[in-house]
């Protein structure tokens, strides 16, 4: 960067005239910084998670100079956002170079004001499996709530109360079920979703009949009599 003169030359006046330069000519030129930005390369990071090593690339040189022919330091990004910070999206900034000779002056990417976004963490509802004989009652269903960072807990970050159900019914067939846990409403910094284990948690197996023969008392030698006898363990759901 530089102001440099412009010259004028051409003119050769008559005698009646002298020609010379005016004064402002002698930094009428005036070479302006090129600009060259800090491009952050983008982020997107689960809440509570330790924030990673952030890079990025400086683009804008001319006249085929590069970052090591036309700048002194070595660049480097960093975002004010921390591993406890909250669900939004953050600037990543560059800094660290000095343009040689001023040739260039520095800013931000405008793309780097929301480079580093920080996403939800996961919450699961985990449902206790339950496996259950055909024909007998629902009982009461539980579980848990996982996935809390940061040492916070189900009262800090939440409100509600969980709660888990069946689509099965005491008449259902034998197969599997899902667990469905509901009834928390977590902050903006989670979100919350059922484990995969869910869709098949409440197993309902066979009840168990018995053949119930007649007992028969017989003398040697007699003919067999036709025996009969009865089928138990059938339940009220499916007679």
């Amino acid at each position: 960067m530089n102001l440099y003169a412009i010259s004028g030359t051409g003119i050769t006046p008559n005698s009646d005239y002298t020609i010379t330069q005016a004064s402002a000519n002698s930094t009428a030129f005036d070479i302006t910084p090129a600009q060259l930005l800090y491009v952050a390369t983008p982020v997107s990071q689960t809440y509570g998670t330790a924030i990673p090593t952030l890079t990025g690339s400086v683009t804008g040189f001319v006249l085929s100079q590069t970052v090591s022919t036309a700048t002194t330091g070595t660049a480097s990004f960093s975002t004010t956002a921390t591993q406890s910070s909250n669900v939004a999206l953050y600037a990543i900034a560059g800094t660290g170079l000095t343009a040689n000779n001023g040739n260039y002056s520095f800013a931000q990417a405008t793309a780097n004001s929301t480079a580093f976004d920080i996403t939800p963490a996961q919450l699961l509802y985990v449902a206790t499996p339950v496996s259950q004989t055909y024909g007998t009652a629902i009982p009461s269903l539980t579980g848990s709530v996982t996935g809390f960072v940061l040492s916070q807990t189900l009262s800090g970050v939440s409100t509600g109360t969980a709660s888990f159900s069946t689509t099965a019914t005491q008449s259902s067939n034998v197969a599997l079920y899902a667990i469905t846990g509901t009834g928390i409403t977590p902050n903006s910094n989670y979100s919350i979703s059922q484990a995969a284990a869910n869709s098949t948690a409440f197993d309902i197996t066979p009840a168990q009949l018995l053949y119930v023969a007649t007992p028969v008392s017989q003398s040697y030698g007699t003919a067999i009599p036709s025996l009969t006898g009865s089928v138990t363990g059938l339940c009220s759901a499916r007679p």
